[in-house]
């Protein structure tokens, strides 16, 4: 619950910086979604749940750290999350969730590489988000 209680501030910090293109909201999101990291790596176990909460949330921080201009920093947490959402989309071809992680995944990483200037690479990663 409390990893959620982070991910709800992140989302609303990083909406409010989508919103204002102020960096402080951002870095209010980024710390946020980095305590709901934390606390979803503190989990029990080492179940289907836990593993998706730790990448979703790989993923969310990878988002933020986009607009920050920190592309090296986000693309090494959307690497993180990749193996575990590949993973659970490849063992249940019929879990639309877990496809619906990987596409947005692969979108996600489509729009940073955009915005860091890499669009050869952006264009790659989105035309794997519509096959998805």
């Amino acid at each position: 619950m409390i990893a959620a209680v982070y991910a709800n501030l992140s989302d609303t910090e990083r909406n409010w910086g989508d919103a204002t293109r102020e960096s402080i909201h951002y870095e209010a999101a980024l710390s946020y979604m980095q305590e709901s990291l934390s606390a979803s790596r503190k989990l029990p176990g080492d179940d289907v749940p836990t593993r998706r909460d730790v990448a979703d949330s790989q993923i969310s921080i990878g988002r933020i750290l986009g607009p920050l201009g920190r592309f090296d920093e986000a693309e090494r947490y959307y690497l993180a999350a990749l193996p575990e959402f590949e993973r659970l989309a490849a063992t249940d071809r019929d879990n639309l969730e877990a496809r619906q992680d990987l596409a947005n995944l692969y979108n996600y990483r489509g729009e940073t590489l955009a915005m860091a200037g890499r669009a050869a690479e952006a264009e790659r990663w989105t035309h794997r988000y519509l096959a998805v």
